[in-house]
């Protein structure tokens, strides 16, 4: 995608400006490659988006696969570190809608548990919400291009989508006893 590697979220925008160049997709779906997710409960992803925009008549949805078991695939010390992080952004979130006077829309995702599966590889967007995230410069907030690019990919993802309006909702998905493939440690 470039001279540079810049990660991978840089290589999810690159191929999401291709999918929303000229064509006519409600829907764009992003998969990491551990291996670890099932194609068919894409549908479900698409069934959830379906039911918000026919009920919320909004256009803007973020589908998180939320994973049924983490602590399986990923270990104990990946589990305990994705929950911190993603408890600690949902704090950061929360606090950035009451200072913008702006509700965080949590009633689809927080009926599973305490915080969204952020972290999870496993993502649908609506065509407004990719285009939120993905055909935007982004904003480094004073943090070096590796933390966004490389490091933060998976929240960046999500915190574009939100503050760009979109509804957020979880879906279960599969996950198997541990990743086939995995760079973490």
């Amino acid at each position: 995608t470039g001279p540079v590697n810049r990660g991978k979220l840089q290589a999810v925008a690159h191929g999401m400006r291709r999918l929303l160049d000229g064509r006519d997709l409600d829907y764009v779906a992003v998969v990491d490659q551990d291996g670890d997710h099932f194609g068919n409960e894409l549908l479900n992803f698409i069934r959830a988006a379906l039911y918000i925009a026919g009920k919320t008549g909004t256009d803007r949805i973020l589908v998180l696969g939320r994973r049924i078991s983490r602590h399986r695939p990923l270990g104990f010390l990946r589990d305990a570190l994705e929950e911190l992080a993603s408890r600690v952004l949902l704090d950061a979130l929360a606090y950035d809608a009451a200072v913008n006077g702006r509700p965080l829309r949590l009633e689809c995702v927080t009926t599973l548990e305490e915080f969204p599966d952020f972290h999870s590889g496993y993502k649908l967007f609506s065509r407004s919400a990719a285009k939120d995230v993905f055909l935007h410069e982004p904003q480094f907030c004073q943090l070096p291009e590796k933390a966004y690019f490389k490091h933060g990919c998976e929240a960046v993802m999500t915190v574009e989508a939100i503050k760009g309006g979109a509804h957020l909702v979880a879906v279960n998905r599969s996950t198997l006893k541990e990743q086939p493939l995995s760079f973490f440690g």
